[in-house]
């Protein structure tokens, strides 16, 4: 059984939607929109559950966990695709605000629960290796993310990841994967813009 937290955006709707294309079974979670994913993944035989599970809240991924355990349900892989940030330049939204402290809770804090989570599931329950995916950004190595502390908190998950890859490779393996810019409700502008700038050309 693969994992997918944050099913509900572009991306992990699109994720989801590959992962039933290839007849795996998978178990959706969604904090956002929870309702549309769970009807539109509903009638699917490979959809195990649809969870609600917000990741700023450790209780739901501790919930998570125990649902799994006692459905005795075997975790092949965990895909780890929530984020949060928000436009923003460089004067605005200092490092204390608010708004900042959400981007580190839900990117950086998120999969540290989730793998800290995971780890204590495996110690009790493990019966072979699990496959960790996290879903970073490009803007790690390009820096044109409109947040710079959207990417300060992507580019410590990738420290994370290699530590923990590093000290619990009996239990766990983890790729970052790092995808560039894509089209959804929340970069429709961005492009509109570019696609503005590339006509007049």
């Amino acid at each position: 059984m693969i994992i997918l937290i944050g099913a509900s955006g572009t991306l992990g709707n699109q994720i989801a939607k590959e992962i039933v294309k290839r007849k795996k079974n998978v178990l959706l979670t969604s904090n956002q929109r929870f309702t549309n994913i769970s009807n539109s993944f509903s009638d699917n035989k490979y959809i195990l559950n649809v969870k609600k599970c917000d990741i700023q809240i450790e209780k739901d991924l501790i919930d998570l966990f125990q649902y799994i355990a006692n459905e005795k349900l075997e975790i092949d892989a965990i895909i780890n695709n929530f984020a949060y940030s928000f436009d923003s330049k460089i004067e605005n939204h200092g490092p204390k605000s608010i708004e900042v402290k959400k981007i580190f809770d839900v990117n950086y804090h998120g999969i540290a629960m989730v793998l800290e989570n995971l780890l204590s599931y495996l110690k009790k329950h493990a019966s072979h290796h699990v496959k960790v995916v996290n879903i970073l950004s490009n803007s790690i190595k390009t820096l044109n993310a409109s947040n710079y502390h959207y990417i300060s908190s992507k580019s410590a998950i990738k420290t994370l990841s290699e530590f923990y890859a590093k000290n619990f490779s009996d239990l766990i393996s983890i790729n970052n994967v790092c995808p560039g810019l894509m089209k959804s409700n929340l970069t429709n502008q961005r492009f509109e813009k570019d696609e503005i700038k590339i006509k007049k050309l």
